[in-house]
């Protein structure tokens, strides 16, 4: 968590920082900025009359799934995790878009009001979608607030700290405050300091499930297993392992990819009780990588989430596991795993009129 007050020495620095990426990136005429330069007229254009206040109440799935894909909104991936969600109860979706885009309101009461971790929310419905929709509709006013701008903030010790308790809203109007400042000391919109985030985020050595370099033999089954995590995510009532548990939300968005100090937690779960899952996917590792993955990720949680009397699990989910792995894990209770299978069968149906050499 940031200083309560960004110092004044800390937010010059990352000015400076952001200005000269940004100038770096002009220079040598960066493909990708020019793409999202280009791109935000093409998706507000397609997406402010879907989205206007007129027409909330014609809302449809449809419409909402097209802005969740990236393809479609040419700027953030992985907001379609949650469209089953999201459309799960479409009045109630509307009703909390209505309060969100109403401009007769201040942000703050507006997003207290939807109150994202709440039960009044509308299902799905967190910051990082609700962040996109205002820098979409209202790009001279709101930025986004996600996992990638908040890490970026923190890495440039920019994001502020919050007092106990605060409301959503007014959190966000603190994140959104210093945002309106970068934006005009840089002359530049929201749409392109959330693509600048990202630039800064990627400087950094990757951390996550991905700390070794995975091989062509193994590229294929990568391809295949890294939709593993939607698939236990779209099905998270269905598996039996799981009972009790919750994927652990902050402000309305799921602990998918949860960023830490010590890397990203595949999916991060919580019962009633406060007691805390780790759910780790094996992927293009070894046994010994994954284990002590898993422990630094239960560490972490240890310190920063748990309390004195919550117990804090670990759970590898992997296509298959040796004996070392197997002898890793007899020393300590609190990790298990899980195998899947994959299971993929065309099959002809008969009398089919299928051509044939």
């Amino acid at each position: 968590m940031g200083s309560l007050i960004i110092s004044e020495s800390d937010y010059q620095y990352a000015l400076k920082s952001l200005l000269s990426l940004y100038e770096s990136l002009k220079a040598h005429n960066d493909k990708e900025i020019q793409f999202m330069v280009s791109a935000k007229d093409e998706v507000q254009l397609r997406y402010q009359p879907v989205f206007d206040a007129d027409n909330l109440d014609e809302l449809s799935k449809e419409d909402l799934i097209s802005f969740l894909q990236i393809k479609n909104n040419k700027h953030w991936s992985g907001l379609d995790r949650r469209q089953k969600l999201l459309t799960s109860n479409m009045n109630s979706l509307r009703k909390a878009l209505r309060i969100l885009l109403d401009e007769s309101r201040s942000i703050s009461d507006r997003l207290k009001d939807i109150s994202p971790s709440g039960s009044s929310a509308a299902p799905g419905l967190g910051k990082a979608i609700m962040t996109a929709l205002l820098v979409v509709m209202f790009p001279l006013k709101y930025g986004v607030w996600n996992g990638t701008s908040e890490a970026a903030m923190k890495k440039l010790n920019i994001f502020p700290g919050f007092e106990t308790r605060e409301d959503f809203g007014i959190r966000y109007t603190k994140v959104n405050d210093i945002l309106i400042r970068l934006t005009t000391d840089l002359n530049i919109d929201f749409w392109l300091l959330d693509f600048l985030w990202w630039k800064v985020l990627k400087e950094e050595p990757n951390t996550s499930d991905l700390e070794e370099e995975i091989s062509e033999a193994d590229d294929h089954r990568f391809g295949i297993e890294r939709h593993l995590q939607d698939f236990i995510t779209d099905n998270w009532e269905r598996i039996s392992a799981l009972n009790g548990w919750n994927i652990y939300e902050v402000d309305g968005d799921p602990s998918i990819e949860y960023k830490t100090d010590v890397g990203r937690i595949d999916i991060l779960a919580v019962d009633k009780n406060q007691n805390w899952l780790v759910i780790e996917l094996k992927r293009g590792q070894t046994s010994d990588q994954t284990i002590g993955q898993v422990l630094r990720y239960m560490g972490w949680v240890k310190s920063n989430l748990s309390g004195t009397n919550n117990s804090v699990q670990g759970l590898i989910i992997a296509r298959e596991v040796d004996e070392p792995f197997k002898l890793a894990l007899s020393c300590t209770q609190d990790i298990r795993y899980m195998t899947y299978k994959i299971n993929f069968q065309l099959e002809e149906p008969e009398n089919a009129n299928n051509p044939r050499k």
